[in-house]
């Protein structure tokens, strides 16, 4: 649980939440009343059993976004597409790569 309780209180404020709305100081208002110890246990079942990741689709849904690719005078000729994923995805992410490295 240190692990979530770590990467939780890593994450930047401000930045763009995934399709839920459920934004980084969501999870940091909520460290100490529980959602650590959910996280934890969603982190350790999924990454003993990834097939769950099917069961809890929500958790990897991401939010596409298109932003505008301006050309040299500043004309938007077409669209930069990037996508958001939920935030507990980006935490987990976190948790993995410190993991391994």
């Amino acid at each position: 649980m240190k692990d979530v309780e770590d990467a939780i209180g890593r994450l930047k404020r401000g930045r763009a939440a995934g399709e839920s709305g459920l934004a980084a100081v969501h999870l940091q208002l909520l460290k100490y009343n529980g959602i650590a110890q959910l996280l934890t246990d969603v982190y350790n079942e999924v990454y003993t059993n990834p097939t769950k990741l099917n069961d809890i689709p929500e958790l990897v849904r991401f939010r596409p976004i298109g932003i505008p690719k301006p050309d040299k005078n500043g004309i938007p000729q077409g669209l930069r597409l990037i996508s958001i994923p939920e935030v507990p995805l980006k935490l987990f992410h976190s948790i993995i790569k410190r993991q391994l490295t």
